[in-house]
């Protein structure tokens, strides 16, 4: 029985059409309009349900509160339940076989068990990322389980949605046959090694892996009837949203930290980049609701990822014309959307039009009026354009909001503000602030915030100066990789002001934040020498232990760049892999130097 407020669709109702509408009213900012559709007719259809629980979700994201993430997690779980009742009427299929009488319920049609099969591995996939968000080990093995459960559902629907549409005698082309990955990384239909038995992943659960066998057993398609004439275009649109799955799944994978990805292998799947983009694009040109989010999926890619994590190297504009095509195709669709116009402020920012990119954020946020969520994301990227071109007064309006009405790391956000403080000549309420760092913490394994803590627990000793605050700036703009988005102009002053830094304590520091503004500006000599200097400074430097791999990983870089130091190069990136442990963004300069191995694989395959 459908919960007080809701409303029973109609029978034959086709509610992919209005799951689609409810999607686009979200991408055109009316995020409450979008829920309030969905709730309305959530507990009388899945796909309904799914939206519902997927507004809740892309909240919880862009707001990275533990609340909100603990919210979409209940109502995924909820939206899995309202599918998994669905295996009772499977069941009474099979049963009335047998039975003389007609059943008075009507049967589910494949098209409908394979629809719900594939929201329930969505769900999976959802709370996967939830548990990578948290960023500790916990949360990479739990995101791991999920996923496995999400790729294994995805699996099953791909294979036997082909099947059907191979009875409809659809040859699907090259481009959209995204096929499968198995456990050893090859393409095709081979279903992935069961995980083998270990302290590790049974500790997990104890039940959850006969709970999938159980879920994933779907008998043959002939056992179900068809929805008739539409079946052809239904299986395409199903076709779709099992790509949307395997496309994200493939990307997630792509980016779990190097010594992980054992444990990922071992759960039997791995992940390729090029085949997560190429099954978004098919997701991204289908009929299905989530054909939108595929399309905010590569945008998030191509501008955010490939740039953080050196997918490409040193180019940080690589992903840009296919993310400027995404933007030009769907202009039409959402002329105002806050989310479609943020992401083209991530587009000028990588194209180091940081005017640019401020005036299409702040277009954003103007348009997010309802949307708490996305406004503090935009205030997010505002205050580091801000802070690229050293813009303290404004990057500072933009960080204190988030201080004040961000839940998530708070204590990070204490840390900037104090910086920015003590940058404008007010180095007493910056000690003052950076006394306070500690006290709020909230998650002692969480990198970041062990980082901020460190770092501000120094001036608890000796009052900050103008020169150390500058230096420590441009450590986390060196850190976010943003210095190749800053204008030459910004970068001319960031060097001017490194230069000027006296305290020998600093040094270390000081010259691998040379290194990088020089290679930026094109001065490879320059940075060469500074990075090694800061490499031999840093070595046996325990506050900050991340220096000497940073700048062994960007010396390996530079000697990859060349046919004569690339053997160098290879044996520069080896030490930084495996010679250092234990320092400040291990897992993301590990990320990175996988990028870079995969990289250099392609580049021998060729």
């Amino acid at each position: 029985m459908a919960n007080p407020g809701t409303i029973e669709l109609p029978p034959d109702f086709e509610d992919h059409i209005l799951a689609h509408e409810g999607i686009a009213l979200m991408l055109n900012n009316g995020f409450k309009e979008s829920q309030a559709l969905f709730a309305k007719f959530k507990d009388s259809s899945p796909l309904m349900s799914a939206g519902s629980s997927f507004v809740c979700f892309m909240q919880g994201l862009m707001s990275f509160e533990d609340d909100k993430l603990e919210e979409a997690v209940t109502a995924l779980k909820s939206t899995q339940k309202l599918c998994n009742n669905a295996e009772d009427d499977i069941l009474d299929v099979l049963k009335n076989k047998f039975r003389k009488k007609a059943p008075k319920k009507k049967p589910l049609s494949i098209e409908s068990v394979l629809q719900r099969r594939i929201i329930v591995g969505d769900c999976y996939l959802y709370i996967a990322l939830i548990y990578f968000i948290k960023q500790d080990l916990t949360g990479y093995i739990k995101g791991g389980w999920m996923l496995r459960k999400a790729w294994k559902v995805y699996e099953r629907c791909h294979k036997q949605i082909v099947e059907l549409l191979k009875q409809h005698e659809v040859e699907l082309s090259t481009t959209a046959d995204v096929g499968f990955v198995n456990g050893n990384g090859e393409a095709g239909d081979s279903i992935p090694p069961e995980l083998p038995h270990s302290e590790s992943t049974s500790s997990l659960s104890s039940n959850e892996d006969d709970i999938m066998k159980e879920e994933l057993e779907l008998p043959a398609a002939s056992s179900f009837p068809s929805n008739g004439t539409d079946q052809k275009s239904t299986l395409l649109r199903l076709y779709g949203a099992v790509c949307f799955g395997y496309g994200a799944i493939n990307l997630c994978v792509s980016l779990i930290p190097q010594n992980l990805l054992r444990i990922v292998n071992m759960m039997g799947f791995s992940g390729d980049g090029v085949a997560g983009m190429r099954a978004l694009q098919v997701a991204c040109d289908s009929e299905d609701m989530k054909a939108p989010l595929a399309m905010l999926c590569l945008l998030w890619y191509h501008t955010v990822v490939r740039p953080f994590f050196s997918v490409d190297g040193d180019v940080a504009d690589a992903g840009l014309p296919e993310a400027e095509r995404l933007l030009e195709i769907n202009q039409e669709k959402y002329p105002t959307s806050s989310l479609v116009l943020f992401f083209q402020g991530r587009v000028r920012r990588c194209k180091r039009d940081v005017n640019g990119a401020l005036e299409s954020l702040q277009a954003s946020y103007d348009q997010a009026q309802e949307q708490r969520e996305l406004q503090l994301l935009c205030s997010y990227e505002i205050g580091w354009c801000c802070i690229m071109q050293l813009n303290w007064e404004r990057a500072l309006e933009n960080i204190v909001r988030l201080k004040l009405e961000s839940k998530w790391s708070v204590c990070y956000y204490a840390y900037l503000t104090a910086l920015l403080e003590g940058v404008r000549g007010d180095l007493k309420k910056c000690q003052e602030m950076m006394i306070e760092v500690p006290k709020l913490m909230k998650r002692k394994n969480n990198q970041l915030e062990m980082f901020v803590v460190r770092k501000a627990k120094v001036f608890q000793k000796i009052p900050p100066t103008d020169e150390h605050l500058k230096l420590l700036i441009f450590e986390i703009v060196y850190l976010w990789k943003a210095f190749p988005n800053c204008e030459e102009e910004n970068l001319k002053q960031m060097l001017k002001e490194c230069e000027n830094v006296a305290n020998p304590c600093l040094k270390g520091l000081k010259h691998l934040i040379l290194a990088a503004l020089h290679k930026c500006l094109g001065n490879t000599t320059k940075a060469v020498e500074y990075f090694q200097s800061a490499a031999q400074l840093s070595e046996s430097d325990l506050e900050d232990g991340h220096i000497s791999p940073f700048a062994f990983y960007e010396l390996s870089i530079i000697m990859l760049e060349s046919k004569h130091s690339e053997q160098k190069g290879v044996q520069l990136l080896k030490e930084c892999k495996e010679n250092f442990s234990g320092y400040d963004f291990e897992n993301r300069l590990q990320m990175r130097i996988h990028s870079t191995e995969l990289r250099l694989k392609e580049k021998n395959r060729t």
